[in-house]
């Protein structure tokens, strides 16, 4: 009885003994496992004692011929890595057409930014100016990494040199009769080919320095010419930066007087005429420049353009008997019967591929080359009453690439956008009010056009 009664405490004893060793035992554990830490964050808390550089001891008499070829090798390794790098090469070949691009774009973007342009047309030139600027970075890597071999270099020469010195000055020492300690004043017999090697050797070392200092100066040179770059392209980035900040400060501010009280001598029909030849001008310099760097990718979209035509014109025989069997493929079928239009209009939609951070005017002249394949086509498709409406759209987004050209000359500017909007206030009270128009509209896009006229007058409000 005695004993069953006594056996729980016996139990909680035997178990409050483990659990106290165990306490006991993980703290032992902690405490080594500190102490170790402690040391070696004193130890990490001292700052690292540099490993001296072994000083260069002269090569003896016995093993100058031997190490003469090995560093005779050694040297022809390094010569060998003085050759051109392919990436050296790129930076050499596209740098000068880069300087001449930004020598065109800079002029075009700081009259453009100075006419203070939309937020819009600011956030494509940023696009424009970051995809010009991509390359720089893997261009300065590649140089800083090429520099710093070319360092590495230029230290192992100068330890051999500084060996291949004292290893002469050791046996000019020993055939003089010196030595270190002038304790020997008999003269060594040293050969005279042993000289000659040592002497070879150090002018060797000496050739190959020299080519080496003139290969990383060209480097450095080339390092230099590239930053210049990236410095003109960070200007303009943190001017594009400014001017919008500027204009999200002042959104409800009038920036410039209307248009009507501009003063004579800036507003005049010459002086505008005058600006317009110069913006044009240095837009087509620019658009020079981007063909010399891009013209395998024009080539390629010539090719394309080829290639797509004759597929549509391939598939045109092809595809005309299933029109003959179902005659509502045959709007549809107009993709095939107009292929060189069908080829433009495709080709046109990988333009932002083919052409990236392309010039405004390259940008508005493909607008304005897709605008005639695209109203041919559209011309097929649509039913005539819907012609009027094709037209003016098709005015509205020439006038708009027009006025995308003239971005940096803001009357000019103005004045199209002023003209654009009356143009689309005229159209809009001429769709709703004409009566000849609506009797044309077939019964099928009665509602559609009723739709469309009830939402005119809410777009006369707009504008």
């Amino acid at each position: 009885m005695n004993k069953f009664s006594r056996s729980p405490l016996i139990n909680i004893f035997f178990l409050s003994a483990l659990f106290l060793s165990l306490g006991v035992f993980e703290i032992s554990l902690f405490a080594q496992e500190k102490e170790p830490s402690n040391s070696n964050s004193e130890k990490a808390g001292q700052s690292p004692v540099p490993t001296p550089t072994p000083i260069p001891t002269p090569i003896p008499v016995g093993e100058v011929v031997s190490q003469s070829q090995v560093t005779s090798e050694r040297l022809e390794k390094i010569k060998d890595g003085l050759g051109q790098s392919p990436s050296v090469s790129v930076i050499e070949n596209d740098l000068p057409k880069l300087k001449q691009e930004l020598d065109s774009r800079v002029s075009e973007t700081t009259k453009l930014l100075s006419a203070r342009p939309s937020l819009e047309t600011l956030g494509t030139v940023e696009q424009d100016w970051n995809g010009i600027s991509k390359n720089i970075p893997v261009w300065k890597d590649d140089l800083t990494s090429q520099i710093g071999a070319l360092d590495n270099y230029v230290k192992e020469i100068e330890n051999l040199n500084d060996q291949w010195t004292k290893t002469l000055n050791s046996l000019n020492a020993g055939q003089d009769g010196s030595s270190a300690d002038n304790s020997n004043t008999n003269i060594i017999d040293i050969p005279t080919v042993v000289i000659q090697e040592v002497e070879k050797t150090l002018k060797a070392i000496s050739d190959t320095r020299k080519l080496i200092e003139e290969k990383r100066a060209a480097l450095l040179t080339l390092q230099t010419l590239v930053s210049r770059q990236e410095t003109r392209i960070n200007d303009i980035l943190t001017s594009i930066k400014d001017v919008r900040e500027d204009a999200l400060s002042h959104l409800f501010v009038k920036d410039s007087p209307p248009i009507w009280l501009l003063q004579q001598k800036d507003s005049s029909l010459a002086s505008q005429a005058t600006e317009v030849s110069k913006s044009l001008s240095e837009q087509f310099a620019t658009l020079s420049d981007y063909f010399s760097r891009q013209r395998d990718n024009f080539i390629l979209h010539a090719l394309l353009l080829l290639l797509f035509s004759g597929l549509f014109f391939w598939l045109r025989v092809r595809v005309r008997p299933w029109v003959k069997d179902e005659p509502e493929l045959a709007r549809a079928f107009t993709v095939f019967e107009l292929p060189i239009v069908s080829a433009l209009i495709l080709t046109i939609m990988f333009s932002s591929q083919l052409y990236p951070q392309a010039p405004r005017i390259l940008t508005a002249i493909i607008g304005g080359a897709a605008l005639i394949p695209g109203i041919i086509f559209l011309r097929r498709i649509l039913d005539p009453p819907m012609f009027p409406i094709l037209n003016a759209l098709m005015i509205f987004y020439f006038v708009d690439r027009i006025r995308e050209i003239t971005a940096a000359l803001p009357i000019v500017s103005r004045v199209l956008f002023l003209l654009e909007i009356l143009g689309a206030v005229i159209f809009l009270v001429w769709f709703l009010r004409s009566k000849r128009l609506s009797d044309r509209i077939q019964v099928r896009h009665q509602r559609i056009f009723t739709t469309i006229r009830k939402v005119i007058p809410f777009g006369l409000v707009l504008f």
